[in-house]
């Protein structure tokens, strides 16, 4: 897998805003835009061990496919659902992926373990494994899933967990607090640690973070609240 920081000192110079899913910035900072699996460990993935409070075992059923669900606080309306991306895991331990239509559809495969609530993949032709907390209940997938201090009845929480990617581990601390500022501290156990504060907002059960992490930058950050876990979230199909 490529670097997700390249060329990012090259595009700083240019305003953009960034659209990312679940609750994280890494990626999206970096310029790696595709809402693959590796991606959804980037900017959101966590172990049930770090959280601190009432939420939720993880873990479930994952087997079948899974397409992903729109975000309410998105202003523009979402691609059609042949376009979604899509994970489609089956019970013999393989993965395909997809996103887009025509040509510019994207696929990708690999295999995957899931142990204790912690989905792990490695894509076909990479060496690196990803580990990934999950939540399947019935009909509902959430990837990545981020588990609260708090009970996780309400999104103004502070959100906690330990990412892995290959050999590089992240702790991230999301606090979206009842006066609608955000605070977001990734401690990086490599790389120099990224601190950033912005603003949250909610729309039913999804969450928008806009973040600035540069003056010419503006990131939106997106999640679902699902069963008192925030990440990514996925329907059966």
């Amino acid at each position: 897998m490529s670097d997700p920081r390249r060329g990012l000192s090259a595009r700083m110079h240019q305003a953009r805003e960034i659209d990312v899913r679940a609750c994280g910035i890494r990626v999206a900072r970096h310029g790696e835009m595709r809402p693959s699996i590796q991606i959804s460990l980037f900017i959101a993935s966590i172990t049930a061990a770090c959280a601190g409070g009432d939420g939720p075992a993880l873990g479930g059923d994952l087997v079948g496919t899974w397409r992903i669900l729109p975000n309410a606080t998105e202003a523009d309306p979402p691609p059609p659902e042949a376009e979604r991306h899509t994970i489609d895991l089956r019970a013999d331990g393989t993965y395909t992926e997809t996103e887009g239509g025509g040509d510019t559809q994207s696929t990708s495969t690999g295999s995957y373990t899931i142990d204790n609530g912690e989905l792990t993949i490695t894509e076909d032709g990479e060496t690196d494994s990803f580990s990934l907390p999950y939540l399947a209940r019935d009909d509902r997938f959430v990837l990545g899933a981020l588990l609260p201090d708090g009970s996780g009845d309400s999104a103004a929480d502070t959100w906690t967990g330990t990412s892995r990617a290959g050999t590089e581990t992240t702790t991230l601390t999301a606090e979206l607090r009842a006066d609608n500022t955000a605070h977001l501290n990734y401690d990086n156990a490599v790389r120099a640690d990224d601190v950033f504060d912005g603003t949250w907002r909610q729309v039913n059960s999804d969450v928008e973070i806009t973040l600035m992490p540069e003056s010419n930058v503006t990131i939106h950050v997106r999640a679902s609240l699902v069963d008192g876990v925030l990440g990514t979230a996925y329907e059966k199909i």
